[in-house]
């Protein structure tokens, strides 16, 4: 395992140094294809405070695999989906302690799936409507900038019963220190469990009906705020505010899902410290293009993610700045974002490996002109 633990470690940092290198600028310029549209949705972000430009490149990329375990006949008994981590940042030692703690978090997995794996062998009969067992567990970056990176995931285990058990899993760091960061961390010395609780339960309170919130959620919501919250994690930052998250049964029938309260930034002025509100920023113009690869052209700084091993690489880089940059891969089981960056400038390049088939399920989604754009890859 130490040495599972150290192989990803240095492609991770590797990763790192690639994103800070510096190359002089190639007069050659690359004709390849690009395809975006833009959305109708409009950037809610909230206005915080003063403008900062974060100049930086700050990237994170999570790829998935996915191991199968097979019956002697070929037919798949157990799928087992998990994530890597590689992470863009000018500080490697906060990048190295950011991806020990996602990887320990990978690796609590391991016991788990392996008992379901040995359950599904047990199980098996050759029946043609054999459903194959899972275990999975995907996160997706929801916010990274030069203070925060906060990542959602989904928790899908299924062993036979009547229905997958699905909950969620969520991981927040610091980036100028490295630290995982719990509730009480980020809370104002000003605030209270009791008024984050009411926050909560204001935007819970909005959507009552269509959520079919359960008679009596409000004791579940606010029994959670009274316990210690030193290490709670039910929560994680996205571009609009602070979420707070419930699992099925927990406040709501199954076939609700997850419940989630998003409390606007707008609303957390000397609930959260000011250091996790974001910052303002001036409104980008750019376009992405994604390109094949093409050696003579250079970048000032690079980053990589990786769908694909062996696969064909594509460039993506903008010709202005663009913000929020976010990779997703969606096929018939999952949609979740691989490879997410608090925006690129002239000069900065992801590159991404996939082969035909992953291309399919790529899409690329930015902000300018204050509106989510999209970009696909075409091979």
């Amino acid at each position: 395992m130490k040495r599972y633990i150290t192989i990803l470690l240095v492609l991770a940092l590797l990763f790192t140094l690639c994103a800070c290198r510096k190359k002089k600028p190639s007069a050659t310029e690359s004709s390849g294809s690009s395809t975006t549209t833009e959305s109708q949705s409009e950037n809610t972000t909230e206005d915080t405070g003063e403008i900062i430009e974060f100049t930086d490149l700050v990237a994170v990329s999570v790829p998935a695999s996915t191991e199968t375990l097979k019956a002697t006949d070929g037919t798949v008994l157990f799928e087992y989906t998990y994530q890597s981590m590689s992470l863009a940042l000018n500080n490697e030692d906060v990048a190295e302690k950011i991806i020990i703690d996602f990887l320990n978090r990978v690796d609590t997995t391991k016991v788990p799936a392996t008992s379901i794996a040995e359950s599904a062998k047990s199980a098996y009969n050759s029946a043609k409507d054999w459903v194959p067992y899972l275990y999975s567990i995907t996160y997706s970056p929801t916010r990274i900038d030069g203070n925060v990176l906060s990542l959602f995931g989904n928790h899908v285990v299924y062993n036979g019963a009547f229905h997958p058990d699905r909950s969620c899993v969520s991981a927040n760091y610091n980036l100028q220190t490295g630290d995982s960061l719990s509730l009480a961390d980020i809370m104002h010395p000003q605030a209270s469990l009791e008024g984050i609780c009411q926050l909560v339960l204001t935007e819970l309170a909005k959507n009552e009906k269509e959520l079919q919130l359960d008679p009596g959620y409000e004791q579940v919501v606010q029994q959670r705020f009274k316990t210690d919250i030193s290490h709670d994690e039910s929560w994680y930052f996205n571009e609009n505010g602070l979420c707070f998250y419930f699992a099925p049964y927990e406040i709501a029938p199954y076939i609700t899902g997850v419940v989630h309260a998003e409390v606007p930034y707008s609303s957390l002025k000397n609930v959260i410290k000011d250091e996790y509100l974001p910052a303002r920023r001036n409104q980008a113009t750019g376009k992405i293009t994604v390109a094949p690869f093409d050696e003579t052209k250079q970048f000032d700084r690079i980053t990589e993610t990786v769908l694909s091993k062996e696969a064909d690489m594509y460039m993506v880089y903008a010709d202005a700045a663009v913000q929020d940059v976010r990779i997703t891969v969606t096929d018939e089981n999952n949609s979740y974002t691989v490879f997410a960056t608090y925006g690129l400038q002239p000069g900065d390049c992801v590159m991404v490996q996939a082969d035909d088939e992953t291309i399919n399920k790529v899409q690329i989604s930015y902000v300018s002109g204050a509106k989510t754009q999209t970009a696909k890859i075409v091979k």
